[in-house]
């Protein structure tokens, strides 16, 4: 019942989904070293692991917009932090044509991942906004600093 309470389509539902398995592998993890090891962890310190297997999971996908109650009440229970994304205001950009008798050049580059694969190109165009050259290129795996 609790992984159909969990929407899969979010990052948070997600996180609430996996929840029991966390909670379910430290346990499991404690009564194998009991058993293995003769060593008995205390509950306090199985929770508080619990707790920061959360915390990591969801500092990696917990980006929320707006929570329910029930859903803000269960995360702060087990003190996992509520990220809030950052809302980002469009800018307008709009290209300007040249100077009669001027060329434009306009570039940009990418880098998918960081580090990951990199590639740049651009066009110039003249006063007309008629294009006279377009280019792109390659640049292998590098970070949208600098290539490797």
């Amino acid at each position: 019942m609790w992984f159909n309470c969990a929407k899969r389509s979010s990052h948070r539902g997600i996180l609430i989904g996996i929840i029991p398995s966390i909670i379910t592998w430290r346990l499991w993890a404690r009564q194998c070293k009991a058993r293995m090891e003769g060593v008995q962890l205390s509950i306090d310190s199985v929770w508080m692991e619990i707790k920061f297997w959360i915390h990591h999971v969801s500092e990696n996908l917990l980006k929320v917009t707006s929570l329910s109650s029930t859903d803000r009440k269960l995360l702060n229970d087990l003190e996992v932090p509520i990220v809030p994304v950052k809302k980002r205001v469009p800018k307008c950009i709009k290209w300007w044509r040249p100077s009669a008798g001027w060329v434009k050049l306009n570039i940009d580059g990418s880098c998918q991942g960081n580090p990951g694969n990199c590639g740049g190109g651009g066009v110039i165009c003249d006063s007309t906004g008629s294009l006279i050259a377009a280019f792109s290129e390659s640049y292998g795996f590098g970070t949208n600093n600098n290539r490797s």
